[in-house]
């Protein structure tokens, strides 16, 4: 029988601030609803010019999402106490939104950063995995923006109504 993931909260994770920022969100979320907190990392390695050690340098990739990925789940508890109960996924996938959608297809929501400082220009050329995401889900995505984690320990606010 299929596990229902439908009160766990996807928070897409890269080495950016505005990912943090993101994790930091999901997990206030996940304490408030009384779920738990699946972060995701896709990471993606091609060997188009077939080098011999094609194979190691993939597992060095790997390794370096799944580091990358710790430092960020550890920086967003050490925000947080206590913190919700959390799993942490590494997928290969050439392209993170896929990764992500795929991730929260029957999850609660998906929350994703995204750095503001980047120039429009960039973000119209190269696309934007937040984009991608709102573009393309069949559930509800949450766009944290990178300003908000300068802003985590500022009080609520009256006229902020949270998302249920």
């Amino acid at each position: 029988m299929a596990e229902d993931r439908s009160s766990v909260v996807v928070v897409g994770v890269d080495d950016s601030d505005a990912s943090v920022a993101a994790l930091v969100f999901a997990m206030r979320e996940a304490l408030r609803r009384h779920s738990a907190v699946e972060a995701v990392t896709a990471w993606y390695f091609d060997n188009p010019f077939r080098l011999e050690n094609g194979a190691e340098l993939a597992a060095e990739v790997e390794r370096r999402a799944r580091r990358m990925q710790e430092r960020a789940v550890t920086r967003a508890m050490e925000r947080l106490d206590p913190v919700p109960p959390m799993s942490q996924v590494v997928v290969r996938g050439e392209f993170p939104a896929q990764v992500l959608l795929r991730a929260a297809q029957d999850a609660a929501f998906l929350v994703v950063g995204h750095t503001q400082h980047r120039p429009v220009v960039l973000d119209r050329l190269l696309g934007s995995t937040s984009r991608d995401c709102l573009r393309h889900a069949t559930g509800p995505v949450v766009v944290v923006p990178w300003l908000a984690q300068r802003t985590v320990e500022a009080p609520e606010r009256e006229d902020v109504v949270p998302v249920d």
